[in-house]
């Protein structure tokens, strides 16, 4: 018998924290527990552990913190990653109606394209990739993913064409189909969410800049006419009428100190309601401040508090292995308005980022770096031997694509940034 080489040890709250980040197991242990495991770690001899503490030693082993000495721990994670990410049984097609949007928020990446609009040529090439996927007999479930742009812009005129086209053909050949969208929020409307509900949209993702004054300044019609307040409501209608909603919470310093606000507007969610609500904060990364420990600090809190007042607040550790980015899954593809063929949304949809082009025969003509982004992150060597691989999943696709062989750690091969990490994914886990 071994230690494993994806444990991880750090104090919390006086006690010490073990991770495995394989099993994705926690142990908390008082320090002369974990003085005696350490005692044994330095001597490379877990068997004299259970010698002297047989309980100790049996808990260690059932949660993955001591393996067999043979065990190749590399090679099954390798074969998880395998697994998962080239997993035949679904396919998920992400489209983008249109480049266009209601909104100009000052961070947004990509380039807003007022002319652009998925053509009926387009749309046709969708229906025949549809028929590929659902002909496919290893094809169980098919996703639909609507971005943009504001993809409730052409609602009527695109989406729902290609969601009636999708219904119909996954109830012919009994595949399980779902759909969602990334939105703004703010064109949602009773008829229209009767219409999700008709076609399987189960979720929808809205982003908040902040409370109202803030988010105003941010997400506009105009100068004179903010989006707060409607958005608010249709994110309650949508809980009313049992979709899955993420209120995505945008955050930089100034806008965490009137957050809390959030709460009163949304306060009026009956209990049975906010079951299909879900918040969710992320930092905008164009204002990211290294080791701001303040802001982390004040983060914590607000999520305590939203969390105190009865609403499911999301963490944003996971276990990446097994459940990982969606870009990088074999089954996956991003449909742009005019035909390319993307990967990833998280980078502008132009030429030059395009890894592919949809056909006439709803096959994908994929360019040469998109079989280089597929094994990308495989090929990392720094992640092979780190503790946190299995949470971390070498980051996602696009990180290892970017780097072009080169050696990296979304974490800066600092092992302080990984237990900080760690702790946040413990939290999250522990509901803390």
């Amino acid at each position: 018998m071994r230690f494993s080489m994806y444990n991880l040890f750090l104090p919390f709250e006086r006690k010490m924290l073990a991770y495995n980040s394989v099993n994705d197991k926690f142990m908390l242990l008082e320090y002369a527990l974990y003085d005696l495991l350490q005692a044994a770690i330095n001597e490379s001899n877990p068997i004299g552990l259970q010698e002297i503490h047989p309980d100790y030693f049996n808990a260690l082993l059932q949660n993955g913190f001591i393996v067999d000495k043979e065990k190749d721990e590399y090679a099954e994670i390798r074969e998880i990653i395998i697994n998962t990410d080239q997993d035949e049984s679904f396919f998920n097609i992400i489209i983008n109606p249109t480049m266009n949007c209601n909104f100009k928020c000052w961070y947004c990446y990509e380039n807003h394209i007022k002319s652009s609009k998925m053509s009926e040529d387009i749309i046709n090439k969708v229906y025949k990739l549809i028929d590929n996927v659902t002909s496919k007999e290893k094809t169980k479930n098919l996703y639909l993913s609507w971005f943009g742009g504001e993809p409730l812009l052409y609602f009527d005129k695109v989406m729902i064409p290609i969601l009636e086209y999708a219904n119909h053909k996954t109830i012919e050949k009994n595949i399980g189909f779902e759909s969602d969208i990334t939105t703004n929020g703010y064109l949602i409307n009773q008829k229209m969410i009767d219409n999700f509900i008709k076609y399987n949209i189960t979720h929808n993702q809205i982003t908040l800049d902040g409370h109202r004054d803030l988010h105003n300044t941010v997400r506009n019609v105009n100068e004179k006419r903010g989006s707060y307040d409607e958005i608010i409501n249709n994110v309650k209608l949508l809980c009313k009428n049992n979709i899955s909603t993420t209120l995505r919470i945008n955050f930089t310093n100034e806008t965490l100190n009137t957050v809390l606000n959030v709460i009163e507007d949304i306060s009026d969610i009956s209990n049975d309601d906010r079951e299909w609500l879900e918040i969710s904060f992320h930092q905008v990364w164009q204002t990211k401040e290294k080791g701001n420990l303040e802001m982390s600090e004040k983060l914590k809190a607000i999520k305590k508090t939203f969390r105190d007042n009865n609403f499911f607040v999301s963490g944003n550790t996971r276990d990446n292995i097994r459940n990982s980015c969606y870009a990088d899954k074999t089954n996956e593809v991003v449909i742009n308005y005019n035909g390319d063929a993307f990967k990833c949304t998280a980078r502008d949809f132009t030429k030059n980022n395009r890894e592919g082009v949809l056909q006439e025969d709803g096959t994908i003509d994929w360019f040469e770096k998109n079989s280089t982004r597929l094994m990308a992150k495989l090929n990392n060597k720094p992640c092979q031997t780190c503790p946190i691989l299995p949470l971390c999943g070498s980051g996602c696709s696009q990180v290892a694509f970017e780097n072009n062989g080169e050696d990296y750690c979304v974490y800066d091969f600092d092992i302080e940034k990984k237990k900080e990490v760690v702790k946040e994914h413990f939290i999250e886990c522990m509901n803390l």
